[in-house]
């Protein structure tokens, strides 16, 4: 394993994740202010069945491409391969355009149409979304950058263009163009790359339907709570629901960011037999997802009420239930997200992955046609939670049994026990509240279940957080 080149990695998608995580802290309640819940809500329903054709757009491709070009060496053949898997990604897209401008578009519902059809500019940016191929040849510098500055683009443009009272069509015109923008400069770094001539195309339709067919069950899974609660409950419920959902995906990036330098490098080891370095880059993530989520998760619950009024103003407090209940899915989907994506998928185990996501969207849909009519948002969460922690225990007994891996040690219960540490903070701030702004309060607060928390950490000597420490540390003084 390149350690510099894995720690370069983690620095430009760290960068990505901050701007996966700090601007939507910012655009969120900006853009909430302004359009209000209800049509926050009916955005999030709109986006959740545009999801649905972007998905068929492009099939199984994300994950089958960078698989593929992960385990390629050769530039000619890299070139090959991506010419003949960008070919079958054309002819998707244009299918899924074409069906949701003749069948779908005309029976949509009047109030969402307008909606409907700018979000539909999301599903042409998909000819151009390539992701896989930055990712297989391990090109995230390139991604961060790109990233980064359309997220400052998205950003100011919702601070300049949306003002109050604005409907949902111009938050989804900003969201759409960004998405197309981000496409296009994806395309002139991948042109060079193309080359349609001897294309073999039929040896990738198998495994891209397999895949297919993973994809079709996750995204129904990651989209069906916010359409049955828009059907069952309406957009207001909808919108009381994505509050709690959008941050904590937001928190998720943490995890996300480290999981596209790590997927490769798995694919590239397992292509050479290296199960040694294969297990090290697991564990090392399971670490690092257990390190840092166990504080998340009882920080963002002790916190919800107060991070929802900071951040959206009363008139959201009703979404404070719900994210506490979604807070429990950070570590369970990070979990998940090990099992699928450094485990199973590099062993192209499609089939169980697709059992596995029929397990989550099974309970998905049966727990919400069941409880979100009568319990609205709350319901919505829970069955969220429910569903991911069903996938997540069904991934861990199947690679238990039949990989005999483990993923779980006992030197990771000194997180949990470690985490304690941040009730004293909290109940610290009962004595301060009288006399320090809440928003004062809150941030000294989280500094100091932060503090707290490392130095506990380091105190015991944990050995991981001891371990990477040590050594910034002791690189930091060479370079002194």
């Amino acid at each position: 394993m390149n350690k510099k080149k894995l720690f370069s990695d983690y620095l430009f998608n760290l960068l990505r994740m901050m701007m996966n995580i700090g601007i939507p802290i910012i655009t969120l309640p900006f853009v909430l202010r302004r359009i209000g819940a209800e049509n926050y809500g009916a955005f999030s329903y709109t986006n959740s069945i545009i999801t649905y054709f972007t998905m068929a757009a492009v099939m199984g491709i994300p994950d089958y491409g960078a698989r593929s070009i992960a385990k390629l060496n050769k530039k000619n053949d890299i070139i090959q391969t991506s010419s003949e898997i960008f070919t079958i990604q054309m002819a998707s897209v244009s299918l899924s355009l074409f069906i949701f401008y003749t069948v779908f578009y005309p029976l949509a519902a009047e109030e969402y149409k307008k909606t409907f059809l700018v979000l539909s500019i999301i599903i042409i940016s998909n000819l151009m979304n390539i992701e896989w191929f930055y990712i297989g040849t391990q090109r995230f510098k390139f991604m961060s950058l790109r990233a980064t500055i359309f997220k400052v683009g998205n950003a100011l443009a919702m601070i300049l263009l949306i003002k109050p009272g604005d409907q949902a069509e111009k938050y989804a015109l900003i969201i759409a163009l960004t998405s197309l923008g981000n496409g296009l400069v994806n395309l002139t770094g991948f042109i060079p790359f193309l080359r349609f001539k001897e294309l073999k195309l039929r040896k990738h339709i198998k495994p891209i339907l397999i895949l297919f067919g993973l994809s079709i069950t996750s995204i129904i899974n990651g989209n069906i709570d916010k359409t049955l609660t828009g059907y069952l409950a309406g957009p207001l419920y909808v919108g009381y629901y994505a509050v709690g959902f959008r941050l904590t995906r937001i928190v998720q990036q943490i995890f996300t960011s480290l999981n596209h330098i790590i997927f490769p490098r798995i694919t590239s080891y397992l292509a050479q037999n290296d199960e040694k370095q294969t297990e090290k880059l697991i564990r090392f993530n399971m670490d690092y997802i257990l390190l840092l989520s166990s504080p998340i998760l009882l920080g963002l619950s002790l916190y919800a009420e107060r991070i929802i009024i900071l951040l959206f103003e009363k008139e959201l407090q009703p979404a404070t239930g719900s994210f506490i209940i979604l807070t429990g899915t950070v570590p369970v989907i990070a979990i998940l997200n090990v099992i699928r994506r450094h485990i199973l998928l590099p062993r192209d185990k499609e089939k169980v992955l697709i059992v596995l996501s029929l397990v989550t969207t099974a309970v998905n849909v049966v727990g919400n046609v069941a409880f979100v009519p009568q319990y609205k948002h709350i319901a919505a969460a829970a069955v969220t939670l429910a569903a991911e922690g069903m996938g997540m225990f069904y991934g861990l007994y199947y690679i238990r049994k039949k990989f005999n891996i483990h993923l779980f040690h006992p030197g990771q219960l000194k997180y949990l026990f470690s985490t304690l540490i941040l009730f004293l903070p909290y109940y610290l701030g009962y004595l301060l509240s009288p006399y320090v702004a809440n928003l004062i309060l809150l941030l000294l607060q989280i500094s100091l279940s932060i503090v707290l928390y490392f130095a506990t950490l380091y105190l015991i000597k944990d050995d991981f957080f001891y371990h990477y420490t040590k050594r910034f540390g002791s690189n930091l003084l060479k370079r002194g």
